[in-house]
């Protein structure tokens, strides 16, 4: 685990663990940031953070490389399958880009312009992307909180 100081642009902690769960993560971060101002909390999306962060009184920031990668794996899945035709793995890398897309937005509004596009496109792909798009759409503001707070880096 590493705790990053995203101010000052340095590493605050780090910790191996071979046990990767809320109590041991409270516990590195309790210990860690004691006597230290939170502001936010930049995390993967196991469900678990969600009330840590809630806990340490801070806001939450869902990263959005992690929910690339997932994306990124299924994708790898799927054009290795051959389960869909040439022209299906074409309509789903057009799919893929324009959800990478979405994460390079500079404000709250584009960012849910390319959503908005990305959803209207979702019933032409397969199931897992499907999940993944409603996973973003229910959980926006956890993926937009650093574009309406410039404190949040």
């Amino acid at each position: 685990m590493t705790l990053f100081d995203v101010v000052v642009n340095v590493p605050l902690a780090d910790e191996v663990s071979y046990t990767l769960n809320a109590d041991v993560v409270l516990d590195f971060l309790e210990r860690n940031l004691k006597g230290k101002p939170v502001y936010s909390i930049t995390t993967d999306d196991r469900k678990w953070y969600r009330k840590i962060v809630k806990k340490l009184k801070a806001i939450h920031q869902l990263c959005g490389f992690h929910f690339l990668k997932r994306v990124t794996e299924d994708t790898d899945y799927y054009f290795k399958s051959k389960s869909l035709s040439t022209a299906e793995k074409i309509r789903l890398a057009i799919f893929v880009s324009a959800i990478r897309e979405v994460f390079c937005s500079f404000t709250e509004e584009e960012f849910l312009e390319k959503l908005e596009n990305v959803y209207a496109m979702k019933d032409a792909v397969p199931s897992l992307m499907k999940n993944h798009i409603e996973k973003l759409v229910k959980d926006v503001d956890l993926y937009t909180n650093h574009l309406l707070n410039p404190q949040i880096l």
